[in-house]
């Protein structure tokens, strides 16, 4: 009796694990959803105000993604979403996690020790996505597509909240996307510009 009471106990919060961690990921994407992005970067802020150990936290946004969705409807929008995020997850490291933050655009939080070793891996994921031409299949059409991406970045600074991290990241990409889109601004040349 004891054993089968136990043995349904751990069942019962095996399934409530997976329930759990289902309601923090994005269904389309299979990342972190805004609730897990929440979660897992209040953490990381956390830890980092005990270990002074610096990361960088990437908004990052798809290059004309409404021109995407109107030339080829949401499935093709939907099918380019897929493949970024395949493709975001491998070049994530141990310590790294993403999100889909919303719609097109995504978050990253990276284990980088400075904004120019941080920026310096964004750069070459901007490269390597804007290298190939993507098909789509959708309904029997074909879609080729080439795809960009723009990126906001900031650095941890002790005392940093969740918000203030996101919201220089979101600063740089903002200017990221006025500057010409396909590039990665830093919240340092955000402070350049304003001087």
């Amino acid at each position: 009796q004891q054993v089968t009471l136990s043995g349904s106990v751990e069942t019962l919060q095996s399934k409530l694990k997976t329930v759990i961690n289902r309601s923090l990921r994005d269904p389309l994407t299979d990342l972190y959803n805004r609730e897990g992005w929440d979660h897992e970067l209040t953490e990381a802020c956390r830890v980092a105000s005990v270990t002074n150990k610096p990361f960088s936290v990437a908004m990052v946004d798809v290059d004309h993604f409404k021109r995407i969705n109107d030339s080829g409807g949401h499935q093709v929008g939907d099918l380019i979403l897929k493949k970024l995020a395949s493709f975001f997850k491998t070049s994530l490291q141990a310590e790294d996690f993403i999100a889909r933050f919303g719609g097109d655009k995504f978050a990253f939080a990276l284990s980088a020790p400075s904004l120019h070793k941080a920026q310096g891996r964004l750069e070459r994921l901007c490269k390597e996505i804007a290298k190939p031409t993507y098909n789509c299949p959708v309904n029997g059409k074909e879609f080729y597509l080439k795809i960009s991406i723009s990126v906001g970045l900031s650095l941890y600074r002790v005392g940093d909240t969740l918000e203030s991290l996101v919201r220089r990241a979101d600063e740089a990409l903002y200017l990221a996307k006025n500057s010409g889109k396909n590039r990665v601004v830093t919240e340092a040349q955000l402070e350049s510009k304003s001087a």
